[in-house]
């Protein structure tokens, strides 16, 4: 039971991760954070209240003009 109620409480959010093999930065960010925000959508989110919180790029440096991108996205109560 207790299970059930955390799930029901839970907020939505939204993440993408992916390894982008020579995007240029800026193009890869932009389809990131979409990606990102589509996914906490889905997952019911309104549009209007999601926020990204957590963007992360790694370089991978055994592999050339390769980077992975991480975004974390959450809606935020604009209430407040």
């Amino acid at each position: 039971m207790a299970n059930a109620v955390g799930a029901a409480l839970a907020q939505v959010s939204g993440e993408f991760n992916q390894v982008m093999l020579d995007v240029p930065e800026a193009q890869a960010l932009a389809k990131a954070k979409n990606a990102a925000v589509e996914a906490a959508f889905k997952n019911g989110a309104s549009r209007d209240s999601i926020e990204i919180v957590e963007v992360n790029q790694m370089p991978m440096p055994y592999l050339a003009g390769a980077v992975q991108y991480n975004v974390k996205v959450t809606p935020v109560d604009k209430s407040i």
